[in-house]
């Protein structure tokens, strides 16, 4: 928006080699995980996140280096989030463990309390997208809700592995990651990004 206006077709393909770049970076020991379909999906999906948390307003460059990279708001980052959150569940059926909701008060960490604090924002949000026609704030409460749930998983534990290979499951911290999980996925189709992305 400031300056030449480049075109759509030349910032796809250079959003592609740029997210292939960064693909085949992050994933040297695992080439076998290599997938083209992905890598577009990555460019895509980075080029509309990087354009709608901006007010429609606001000049500013394109730029892949800030678009892709895994820090601020940006759709590597969030996409890494909502990936990372699926692999949680992915690894309870390696115990034969099935997820269920379940909310005990007495499980609940102040971390989790942040996330759903977070969550609970979002109808506000969307009220101000609507009203103000501004649906970079739709990116702003991601941000934010992305900020909650990263500090949470840095800091807690939803699986413990035991020293005999059993575990236990703090099924509380998962649902509220679920809760987090599921409205991320729906912010998702809302806004038109790709939501089938599993590996980064």
């Amino acid at each position: 928006r400031n300056g030449d206006t480049p075109k759509l077709a030349d910032i796809i393909e250079d959003g592609i080699e740029e997210a292939n770049r960064i693909y085949m970076e992050k994933n040297k020991q695992n080439a076998e995980y290599y997938d083209e379909q992905t890598i577009k999906q990555i460019a895509l999906g980075s080029i509309k996140y990087f354009d709608l948390t901006f007010n429609r307003t606001t000049d500013y460059k394109f730029d892949f280096n800030n678009m892709m990279k895994f820090t601020g708001n940006t759709f590597t980052r969030t996409t890494y989030v909502i990936v990372r959150c699926k692999s949680i569940f992915r690894k309870l059926s390696t115990f034969n463990q099935e997820f269920k909701y379940s909310m005990n008060l007495d499980d609940l960490s102040k971390n989790d309390m942040l996330i759903l604090r977070s969550i609970f924002k979002l109808p506000d949000y969307i009220k101000k997208t609507l009203d103000e026609h501004v649906p970079h704030m739709l990116f702003e409460f991601m941000r934010q809700l992305v900020d909650t749930f990263n500090h949470s998983y840095d800091v807690d534990r939803c699986i413990n592995q035991n020293t005999d290979g059993s575990a236990t499951f703090n099924m509380t911290r998962l649902s509220v990651y679920k809760f987090a999980l599921n409205v991320l996925d729906k912010l998702y189709e809302l806004v038109g990004l790709p939501t089938h992305i599993d590996r980064l």
